[in-house]
């Protein structure tokens, strides 16, 4: 089912094939597949919905562009008055060289992409017989008893257009920035706009002061819609998956997940005892950080490691990984977008109304409130009072190697709040958000439709790409796919130093605790009730793909990693 069988449940739903794309390869080429690697994918935190100030120039560009027919009947301002655009924006990787190699050039390019969101009942589903509207579904008896599951509407989350910039143009910079600073805030808006910035207040105060506006880029770029040519509608997702999976694999996972953990972890073992409350509440989610990237991630990320032989950008010792890292690490080390609700919120997409099946949003809050809420109960219970917080020597040597170190826009931590918000974030950005990071990440076997790499710069016209040579062209070579399916095979396996599901998994049986937190009956009750909320959390992600064609797995606390090395 999951080589052969249907994208989504739509009967009218129509996908963009090629004739050389067979069995797995032409399912997931199709346009709901690409919808769905930004919302149940490994690059979910990418897509931002479209509204107000929010991304407007980029936007504009795709306005001659939209039919109506494109957007079920509606113009394009009526989309945006409903809410049904968003945006996947990668302009900020314009610039950034490949590698050079045997087979020649490497490309990545900057990129946008607009989507709609069409939400319509499924019609695979039978009517209910209550005359509501909605449509159920009658499940095995051995899956669900004899219960009738309802689901009120589906979603299909469709690309139109894609703009790719031009590669070698250089862009000029606006007046006062560098074109480095010009990618920083460009990358900043996308999960940092004022939008959201008066109404957030997670660390207790405001967090930032407000980003510069991105400027309109001034590069030329050609714009393709999926009522275009399919083979340069397909190159064009193509380009698209490439910059997005590049991204994420480096500064999603490289540097945001290993790096700022293995700060993270250093700074606990420097600078906190063995007994400090903060150091029992973190150890686990720190504990084998640093043996991972001694000795690990160096043939990941090194100058002869996977990134190098399967990226376009390589890896963090070649030019295009150096450059990213320069421009982007400010934005990935940024504590506030490592605050689950904030990132939503930043992305306009905290209301549920806005995109009914989000999973990284439904699954991933009610695991972040499951975590805050048991770390500022357990904090109550070590510190005293607030002040008690404040006046911590040992913890204000600890954030304060934090920052020294690397990590960005990291608040005043004043009250007992303040620190479990804090500790939350630490310990998402090791489970929750990493384990992101493997989201179907076996689609990625399927180098066709998910290429780290393409071997020729974007086209400049739509009729450059005709036939199927031309898109051959485009896509990795035989090297290069072997490359990428071996760092898939890598990535894929488990990587835990310790070993039984109580040390990997979040959702454990919890012995491995009882030298770091279960000291006394209080705590020990604490603990019950965190452990009692991840199964309430587990029982409802359940019953929310029972909804799903396509389960989503990812974010389940026994399958969650304690930290990085998992």
């Amino acid at each position: 089912a999951e080589q052969t069988g249907p994208i989504s449940g739509f009967a009218d739903q129509q996908e963009q094939s090629l004739p050389f794309s067979p069995g797995v390869g032409s399912v997931r080429n199709a346009d709901l597949s690409f919808g769905r690697m930004f919302i149940q994918g490994m690059c979910s935190d990418h897509i931002a919905l479209v509204e107000g100030n929010r991304l407007p120039k980029a936007v504009e560009r795709f306005r001659e562009h939209v039919t109506e027919a494109m957007l079920d009947g509606m113009n394009f301002d009526e989309a945006l008055e409903h809410r049904r655009l968003f945006m996947v924006d990668l302009e900020h990787l314009h610039g950034i060289p490949g590698v050079q190699d045997a087979a020649g050039e490497r490309f990545i390019v900057g990129c946008s992409c607009l989507f709609f969101l069409r939400v319509k009942p499924n019609e695979r589903w039978r009517e209910s017989p209550s005359g509501s509207g909605s449509v159920t579904k009658r499940v095995p008896d051995d899956v669900t008893g004899s219960r009738t599951l309802v689901a009120m509407r589906e979603q299909q989350l469709v690309p139109l257009a894609i703009y790719l910039m031009h590669h070698g143009v250089e862009a000029k910079a606006p007046e006062g920035l560098s074109q480095a600073d010009r990618a920083y805030v460009g990358f900043m808006s996308r999960n940092m706009h004022s939008s959201r910035m008066v109404s957030t207040s997670d660390l207790g105060e405001n967090l930032a002061e407000e980003p510069p506006a991105p400027a309109e880029p001034q590069v030329p770029g050609i714009v393709i819609t999926n009522a275009d040519n399919p083979n340069a509608w397909f190159v064009a997702k193509a380009f698209v998956r490439c910059a997005a999976l590049n991204e994420t694999l480096v500064m999603g996972m490289a540097v945001r997940g290993n790096l700022s953990m293995g700060i993270v972890a250093g700074a606990l073992q420097r600078t906190l005892p063995s007994s400090h409350p903060v150091n029992r509440l973190l150890k686990r989610h720190v504990r084998g950080t640093a043996e991972v990237n001694m000795v690990q991630l160096p043939g990941i990320t090194g100058s002869e490691g996977q990134f190098h032989h399967s990226l376009s950008v390589g890896g963090l010792q070649d030019e295009g990984g150096k450059e990213m890292l320069k421009r982007m690490s400010p934005g990935y080390m940024d504590v506030r977008l490592w605050v689950l609700p904030t990132d939503l919120a930043g992305r306009g997409l905290a209301d549920k109304n806005v995109l009914p099946d989000y999973p990284h949003r439904d699954h991933g809050l009610m695991l972040w409130q499951s975590f805050r809420d048991y770390f500022e109960s357990t904090l109550e219970v070590m510190y005293p009072s607030d002040e008690a917080v404040a006046r911590d020597p040992e913890l204000r040597r600890f954030t304060e190697e934090l920052v020294e170190f690397g990590i960005e826009a990291l608040p005043p931590v004043h009250t007992i709040g303040d620190l479990a918000t804090l500790l939350t974030a630490l310990v998402w950005n090791a489970t929750g958000n990493f384990c992101m990071n493997y989201a179907r990440l076996f689609e990625m076997g399927v180098v066709s439709s998910s290429p780290l790499i393409m071997r020729r710069p974007p086209p400049q016209t739509v009729n450059e790409i005709t036939t199927e040579a031309d898109v051959l062209a485009y896509l990795p070579n035989r090297n290069d796919t072997y490359a990428q399916s071996r760092l898939v095979y890598e990535l894929l396996r488990p990587r835990g130093i310790g070993t039984g599901d109580d040390k990997r998994y979040v959702l454990g049986s919890g012995r491995h605790y009882k030298d770091e937190v279960l000291v006394n009956h209080l705590l020990r009750r604490k603990f019950q009730l965190f452990q009692l909320s991840l199964h309430v959390a587990q029982d409802e992600f359940h019953r929310q793909n029972l909804r799903r064609l396509r389960h989503f797995l990812t974010l389940h606390p026994s399958r969650m990693p304690q930290s990085i090395c998992s």
